[in-house]
């Protein structure tokens, strides 16, 4: 639920205040109404502290706000013109890029409270979504073939798991947007960093034409995982 309900106060912020419907609130916000005041009313069954609240949108027109979030859908279609461009910068590569795109876009999202700066970032998120398909792909070149169904069934439950610790997180802990939103931000620093900490896709470095840096990254795995094997450079 993105709107809230609110109560109003015709003598100040000290109240008592009752429950009131938007135009009230606009129309006094219009008139410049001495003394009126008004907040969400925290009693409310679906009562979220969200960016709703927090950009005080309550007057503001519903299309105006759909669009901002249509920002994201199109960033999501923009990825298409994207798509050739992934195979030159490797799967390793589009994804730290991606990831980096997703930080910046969520540093807006999160420390920039206004139509504009939140719009650019639904923006910077949905082109950010270039880096999904990749994850599949780098992963699936990057285990044996017996594991990657295993492999995609990890990345699944993470992918799932976000909406269901943030609604449980909702229900039984605050109902404050900000701080769940802080930490899915910190766990996808750790999960950039982590990817600028792996290699590449051996079987993308051999397409490319490059068995060298390939062998490299497979020896990089094997020791990760605490294997005796290694490849001998001129394999």
């Amino acid at each position: 639920v993105l709107a809230q309900r609110y109560v109003c106060s015709k003598t100040g912020i000290e109240g008592p205040f009752t429950e009131c419907s938007t135009e009230e609130i606009c129309t006094a916000r219009e008139l410049g109404t001495p003394d009126f005041a008004y907040k969400p009313d925290t009693s409310y069954q679906y009562y979220l502290n969200n960016w709703y609240t927090q950009m005080d949108l309550v007057c503001t027109s519903e299309s105006k706000i759909m669009m901002m979030i249509t920002w994201y859908f199109i960033g999501t279609i923009f990825v298409g013109f994207l798509a050739p461009l992934t195979d030159r910068f490797g799967r390793r590569g589009t994804i730290i890029y991606g990831m980096t795109l997703t930080q910046f876009s969520q540093v807006l999202l999160l420390f920039c409270p206004t139509i504009v700066g939140r719009s650019i970032g639904f923006f910077l998120l949905g082109v950010s979504n270039v880096k999904n398909g990749q994850c599949y792909m780098w992963f699936a070149e990057s285990v044996p073939f017996e594991r990657r169904s295993t492999t995609f069934t990890v990345i699944n439950i993470v992918d799932a798991s976000s909406p269901l610790v943030t609604g449980l997180f909702y229900l039984f802990v605050m109902r404050d947007w900000f701080p769940i939103y802080m930490a899915q931000f910190l766990f996808s620093m750790l999960s950039l960093l982590f990817a600028v900490f792996s290699p590449e896709s051996p079987r993308y470095l051999i397409l490319k034409g490059r068995p060298g840096e390939a062998i490299k990254a497979l020896n990089y795995m094997a020791r990760v995982n605490r294997s005796p094997d290694r490849l001998a450079p001129d394999t």
